[in-house]
């Protein structure tokens, strides 16, 4: 008798317990969760009838609906930010309207605690809302689906601020549109303010795709047009590009961290070549010269005398001057500078187009080709010219 008391006993503590705990587990406040961040209810979530209810001016006015009600309707009215979307609801009716549209189903508003609470899921559907609820931590998860028209347009406002401050240059503008990465990576600084004290231009970028989306973070693809207003030497271009942003959350404003551009099409190349800047024959002679030089001496394979050829305070002229030792050593090649012509010059740096072939006559396998480019050139304090790594290729063809 004794021990069938003790096991009813104890049965009875651990029915107890469970309840308690489950007591418990019900009590804990329901968490509600938007896009990651936690929201704040004036009255705390509740559940009636295995039915989720929230209160719907905070949750309404968290995704930038404007609320208004008639006391004398006892009709409470969301419209989103875009005016695109409403919901009303009266209390004690079942007539939910959404974009002015009756909703099917019973769908009617609780008072509680002098709030208005609504279906958590109706607000999911009314709103595209994805709704997630975990019965175990009592936790709601919200999010928005993306991308959205917010997005686009939030995207579209950021390409429009880069390229106004690319073309105002200036450097406080364009560092409060970069992130943390984005003021650390020097190629995309430089990429956005290279020609900044040399030549002003007009920049603007157009959306083209959202390649990748996260709450956080973003690749998207764009163009850019790039044109000179006034200033020293600039080729216009159109390019097509691709731009890492990220922020903080969802709803911020977006940085960018990295710009990668693609391909380029510079448009002014034949008016540039079309170009007769009056230059000193004696300058010309040096310009041109120190160009062909540079072309000596890489024939002669002799590393020295090629560095010589360069500004002294070129960057990575060291490390430059190392793989073209190994290229020497690796193959014999021979150079060739044809249709040489000065199309840029000030007295203190000058742009030189010109067409380069290669061809191999010893060494492992290699393409022969033929060249397009332009390369800068400038004036040292001693009057000297020197190349500088500014070389762009335009082109580039087998032979």
């Amino acid at each position: 008798m004794k021990k069938r008391f003790m096991i009813t006993l104890v049965a009875m503590l651990l029915m107890l317990a469970t309840a308690g705990a489950a007591s418990a587990e019900q009590s804990k406040p329901i968490q509600v969760w938007l896009d990651g961040k936690e929201l704040a209810f004036e009255v705390e979530p509740l559940v009636q009838n295995n039915v989720t209810y929230v209160e719907f001016r905070s949750l309404l006015t968290a995704l930038d609906y404007a609320i208004t009600y008639d006391a004398a309707k006892k009709q409470i009215r969301g419209v989103s930010g875009d005016g695109e979307h409403t919901i009303e609801m009266t209390s004690g009716s079942s007539n939910t309207l959404v974009n002015g549209q009756l909703v099917k189903g019973q769908i009617q508003p609780l008072i509680w605690k002098g709030r208005t609470l609504i279906p958590l899921r109706f607000v999911g559907e009314a709103t595209g809302l994805n709704v997630e609820w975990d019965g175990s931590s009592r936790m709601i998860t919200l999010t928005t689906p993306w991308p959205n028209a917010k997005d686009y347009a939030q995207l579209n406002s950021f390409l429009e601020q880069l390229g106004t401050a690319q073309s105002s240059g200036n450097d406080s503008d364009i560092r409060a549109l970069l992130s943390p990465n984005g003021l650390d990576n020097g190629a995309t600084y430089s990429a956005l303010m290279g020609h900044v004290g040399q030549v002003e231009i007009e920049s603007t970028y157009q959306f083209t795709n959202i390649l990748y989306m996260t709450a956080t973070e973003t690749l998207i693809s764009a163009t850019n047009e790039s044109r000179k207003v006034s200033g020293g030497f600039f080729l216009n271009r159109n390019s097509n590009l691709v731009l890492e942003l990220s922020r903080a959350s969802k709803g911020d404003e977006w940085k960018l961290d990295r710009l990668k551009i693609l391909t380029v099409n510079y448009t002014n190349i034949e008016a540039l070549r079309a170009a007769t800047p009056t230059v000193p024959a004696e300058e010309k002679a040096k310009i041109i010269g120190i160009l062909e030089e540079q072309i000596a001496a890489s024939n002669a394979e002799d590393v020295k005398r090629y560095e010589a050829t360069f500004a002294p305070d070129t960057p990575g002229l060291k490390e430059a001057m190392t793989l073209s030792q190994a290229l020497f050593e690796q193959f014999d090649l021979r150079f060739e500078l044809a249709d040489v012509q000065i199309i840029y010059y000030d007295g203190s740096e000058a742009y030189i187009h010109f067409t380069q072939t290669t061809t191999k006559l010893k060494g492992p396998s290699f393409i022969d080709n033929q060249f397009e480019g332009i390369a800068k050139v400038i004036k040292l304090d001693n009057g000297t010219w020197r190349v500088t790594n500014e070389m762009l290729v335009l082109d580039i063809d087998e032979v």
